[in-house]
């Protein structure tokens, strides 16, 4: 699936911090972010979803970009490989609400459940891969019967 990069923002919510710069929100926890809105290559008239990318931390937990905002920035009109992903989450809250789903972009080049955790939304359940398949043991059972 292609999607159309439609704007680099910062977040609506007004309660939301801003950097100093004016360029980035930044998290609870001190990490810089912005918001990428993207919509269906194919579709003018469909749903608008919005990315978080936010800053990581690396092994030695110093923080950098999974994503250039720079590159992003300049991407913004064109088209992009990716999919519009649905999957069932951790619960989370949301105007009052419990929710256990969540839609979001992931790049093409990006693990679903990687792109979900790393947007604060884990997976609820982990789906089976053929690496899990191929490491499972299997143990034929034997009838004893106990005399």
């Amino acid at each position: 699936m292609s999607v159309k990069i439609l704007k680099v923002r910062l977040s609506s919510n007004p309660e939301a911090e801003v950097s100093d710069d004016g360029k980035h929100n930044v998290t609870s926890d001190g990490r810089l972010y912005f918001l990428v809105d993207v919509r269906s290559a194919t579709d003018v008239f469909g749903r608008i979803r919005s990315r978080m990318i936010a800053q990581q931390p690396n092994s030695a937990g110093d923080m950098f970009w999974p994503r250039d905002p720079v590159a992003i920035k300049a991407a913004v009109g064109t088209v992009s490989e990716g999919q519009i992903v649905t999957r069932k989450v951790e619960p989370y809250e949301l105007n009052g609400n419990t929710v256990s789903q969540y839609t979001m972009f992931v790049f093409a080049d990006e693990l679903i459940e990687t792109a979900f955790r790393q947007s604060n939304h884990p997976l609820a359940e982990t789906e089976v891969t053929a690496e899990a398949v191929a490491s499972t043991t299997t143990v034929e059972a034997t009838e004893e019967i106990a005399s």
